[in-house]
């Protein structure tokens, strides 16, 4: 996956060995992507890849490491491109840096339905204004 300049490369292991995933990981690495994430769905697989992978590759280069199962992709992905965009920038001469806050599964639903209401409302209210017109 790639935006702007963040890079994540995501190994998916299901079937093969741990041997074969740790080559395709350290060629990740190697390949240059910022990040690598390693996806699998059964938790018990997963950590026995970590610990050969943590074996297998320099403490440096694990902190470019994620352990996820699938639910946990976007989870990441979102938190990387957060902190993309919490980074300062310069509008028309002003240093500013936007903070954004994660928000929990609950408050996302809140917040998807508050802004699918906003807009029920909205196409009823251009709806009634198009019925009116029709009559006249």
């Amino acid at each position: 996956m790639e935006k702007g300049t963040t890079t994540i490369a995501c190994e998916i292991c299901i079937t093969t060995d741990d041997a074969h995933e740790v080559g395709n990981v350290q060629k990740c690495l190697a390949a240059g992507f910022q990040f690598v994430a390693v996806v699998c769905p059964d938790g018990k697989r997963l950590q026995k890849l970590r610990a050969a992978v943590e074996k297998s590759i320099g403490e440096s280069e694990l902190a470019r490491i994620r352990f996820l199962s699938p639910d946990d992709v976007l989870i990441f992905v979102r938190d990387v491109e957060i902190r993309q965009l919490e980074k300062a920038k310069n509008v028309q001469g002003y240093k500013v840096k936007t903070a954004f806050k994660p928000l929990n599964a609950g408050e996302q639903n809140d917040r998807r339905e508050a802004v699918s209401r906003v807009i029920a409302k909205a196409v009823r209210r251009v709806q009634g204004r198009s019925d009116k017109k029709e009559q006249t």
